[in-house]
């Protein structure tokens, strides 16, 4: 079983603050306080200064009206923050270049400086997906991860014996951002999966490896982990493992909380037994074939078992696309903090993996992504296909479902990523097919759309059409435009994860006014 483990509270931001005031006041309550034989030593300090004395400070501001405000007597009077113990380097690096590795001793100086200090922004040296991106995306990666630090639903435990580390625990939410950065909704639908009954989402460090019978019963006895999903949700790990980890530019928490991502179904559906990728990821099985290309499959040897391939029981060689349990977790490790090496040995594996974030950390270019989570807009879907109508695989000009499926099916590499967008968007997103369906502002929703349609739905939207009217019409598949927004609609307006929040809460408003006139 597991020792007893503490646990920290409140969230790491609020034990962040308070843990610079407990050094600011300490600071001060150990200098020297002055007394009055201290009067002729310092004039700016003095608490009984004689009346000579005062008359020489007077004097002295008469000549020298700022003497009393230098500097150095100024820092004199304050807490003095302590000296760093590591050589700060560069944040950002050149687009494909490789992460600079340190030592674990550097790593811990490093730790031990944002311990001490408090000031969190120094890991950004150790932080290897952050450094990949752009200045614009860093800022928007700081202000998630400050949300996280300030979310209630992670809870820090921690292994009896193991001294608590506030830069520890940023390098957790770190690794938990960029598992998901570029897919806030995974992230925030992850940790409510994750939840135990008191809605927390335990990470617990341990003073060494991670027994695992502790935590999953049926396990062998004694067997341990430098890392581990927890069953229920959360994560435990070895607090010297991930230290020597993320050193190298591997931070454990990628991988392991890609675990628990793993679990999270497509919005709206339940998970799949034994599922290997979140439901919101649309190219599960172009990446699932190219994974078990043989070539890949030795680099992945190479990589992780040093060229020697693990073998079951019987002693046969295991394929291991049929750990199916570790290959997100996997292409998780190498995008984040490896792409130069993905890219290398997978190309399409890779660009799967940018269109899904949409991100390409080698170029450092943003676009749209791919994703079956609603995520995008009618406008923006809208643009995509009416511009590259002409070069879709329609059906007598028309597309549909199967269209929209083979789009994102297609390895072809020279499909716009806008385009493969839009057809993740209106897969994930019934009430914006159906508006497209009837964009032209005739017949009935059948499930097809025509070029006609797009156009007539960019017209409508820019010429400022009501986006509650347009999407509520036809939200539950069924009618035309005859501007009539029944309940139907309203419930599918509200279950639609493409649905703007804006269109949303007009959605809640009518059926609550629907329901006070009943």
């Amino acid at each position: 079983m597991v020792s007893a483990v503490r646990t920290t509270q409140p969230t790491l931001r609020s034990r962040i603050e308070q843990q610079r005031i407990r050094e600011q006041t300490q600071a001060t309550d150990a200098a020297p306080r002055p007394t009055s034989e201290d009067a002729g030593s310092n004039a700016t300090v003095r608490l009984k200064p004689s009346l000579e004395s005062s008359r020489i400070g007077r004097e002295r501001m008469r000549k020298d009206p700022g003497a009393i405000f230098r500097r150095d007597a100024i820092e004199s009077c304050l807490p003095k923050k302590p000296e760093p113990t590591a050589e700060a380097k560069g944040t950002s690096r050149a687009p494909g270049e490789p992460f600079q590795a340190l030592t674990t001793d550097e790593l811990n100086k490093v730790v031990a400086y944002a311990d001490a200090t408090g000031d969190m922004s120094r890991l950004d040296e150790v932080d290897n997906f952050r450094q990949t991106l752009t200045p614009e995306l860093q800022a928007e990666y700081d202000q998630q991860l400050e949300a996280l630090r300030n979310d209630p639903r992670i809870e820090f435990q921690y292994e009896d014996g193991l001294p608590q580390s506030a830069a520890m625990e940023d390098l957790a939410l770190r690794g938990t951002l960029a598992a998901t950065f570029g897919n806030p909704d995974l992230l925030d639908r992850t940790l409510d999966d994750s939840a135990n009954a008191d809605g927390k989402v335990p990470f617990i460090f341990h003073d060494g490896p991670v027994p695992i019978d502790a935590y999953y019963p049926g396990a062998e006895a004694g067997s341990t982990a430098a890392g581990l999903a927890l069953p229920d949700g959360g994560i435990a790990i070895d607090d010297g493992f991930m230290r020597g980890a993320t050193a190298r530019g591997d931070n454990p928490f990628v991988h392991e909380f890609s675990h628990l991502t793993q679990r999270v179904p497509q919005p709206g559906q339940e998970a799949e037994s034994g599922q290997r990728f979140p439901g919101d990821f649309p190219y599960t099985d172009g990446v699932e074939e190219a994974f078990n290309e043989p070539g890949f499959q030795d680099y992945l040897v190479d990589r992780f078992f040093g060229g020697n391939r693990p073998t079951d029981d019987a002693g046969n060689p295991v394929d291991l696309v049929h750990q199916g349990a570790e290959t997100w977790p996997t292409l998780q490790n190498l995008f984040h903090q490896y792409p130069e090496e993905l890219q290398q040995n997978s190309p399409e594996i890779y660009r799967s993996m940018s269109e899904y974030f949409g991100y390409d950390p080698l170029t450092q270019t943003s676009s749209a992504p791919v994703q079956l989570n609603g995520t995008g807009s009618v406008a923006q879907a809208t643009e995509a296909l009416r511009t590259n109508f002409g070069d879709l695989p329609t059906e007598d000009g028309k597309i549909s479902t199967d269209t929209l499926e083979r789009l994102l099916a297609d390895n072809d590499p020279s499909i716009p990523q806008d385009v493969r967008a839009a057809a993740a968007f209106l897969l994930s997103s019934p009430v914006s097919r159906n508006a497209l369906d009837v964009g032209a502002g005739k017949g009935k929703v059948d499930g097809i759309i025509s070029l006609e349609d797009l156009e007539g739905m960019d017209e409508a939207l820019a010429g400022g059409g009501n986006l509650y009217d347009l999407l509520g019409d036809t939200a539950a598949g069924r009618g035309g435009r005859d501007d009539h927004v029944s309940e139907d609609d309203l419930r599918a307006l509200l279950e639609d994860p493409g649905v703007p929040p804006e269109v949303r809460l007009q959605a809640q408003v009518a059926l609550a006014l629907r329901a006070l006139q009943q």
